[in-house]
C-alpha cells in the first residue's frame, strides 16, 4: 500500500503504509484567512476517514477520527455526550460538494452547545451555511461545492461546550 503525503517543500510524494497526512497550510486565496494543517491533522490519525452514509454514531473511542459528509446530504452523525468524561475529544468532519439535504452532527445531550469559530473561503463577513441549534450542527447547501470543500475541527473543552473551528463557502 501507498501513504499519500502533502508537504510545502516537496508538495504530493508517496511513501510507504497507508492512508493520507497533510502536513501543510492550506490557504484559501488572496487576503483571506488560513486554516493550519491543525485543522486537517484529522486527515492522518490511526483512526483514518469514515464516510457517513445514512446515521453513524461517534464515541469517546472514535476521537480524532475524520468523517466525510457526501454531497447527497441527508446524513447523520451522532456525537457522543459533551460530558467531563468526554472533554478532549475530536472530529474533522468534511463535506463535499453541494447538499440535496441538510447534513447533521448531533450530540447526545439536549444541553449540549456548538461554538462556532468559522471563516469564509472567500472573506465574507457571516457563514451562514453552517449553524447550530439545540444540539445540532447543521451543514446546509451551499457550505461546499463541486471544487471546495467544507471542513471543521470539534473539540470537547468543557462539560456542554465544544469549539468548532474550519472554514466554509458561506
Amino acid at each position: 500500500m501507498v501513504k499519500h503525503v502533502i508537504t510545502d517543500k516537496k508538495g504530493l510524494v508517496q511513501q510507504p503504509g497507508t492512508g493520507i497526512q497533510i502536513d501543510s497550510c492550506i490557504t484559501s486565496g488572496i487576503n483571506t484567512p488560513v486554516a493550519h494543517y491543525n485543522v486537517v491533522a484529522g486527515l492522518s490519525t490511526s483512526k483514518g476517514i469514515e464516510l457517513v452514509a445514512g446515521a453513524v454514531t461517534s464515541s469517546f473511542a472514535d476521537s480524532g477520527t475524520a468523517y466525510i459528509l457526501g454531497s447527497l446530504g441527508g446524513n447523520c452523525l451522532g456525537l457522543p455526550a459533551m460530558t467531563s468524561a468526554n472533554i478532549g475529544y475530536t472530529a474533522r468532519i468534511i463535506v463535499t460538494g453541494a447538499l440535496n439535504a441538510t447534513a447533521i452532527a448531533e450530540a447526545a445531550q439536549d444541553a449540549d452547545r456548538f461554538l462556532l469559530a468559522l471563516a469564509s473561503r472567500d472573506g465574507a463577513a457571516k457563514i451562514n451555511k453552517i449553524t447550530t441549534g439545540t444540539n445540532n450542527l447543521n451543514f446546509l447547501n451551499g457550505c461546499a461545492d463541486a471544487t471546495q470543500c467544507a471542513i471543521v475541527h470539534i473539540e470537547y473543552i468543557n462539560a456542554n461546550k465544544a469549539v468548532v473551528q474550519g472554514l466554509s463557502l458561506t
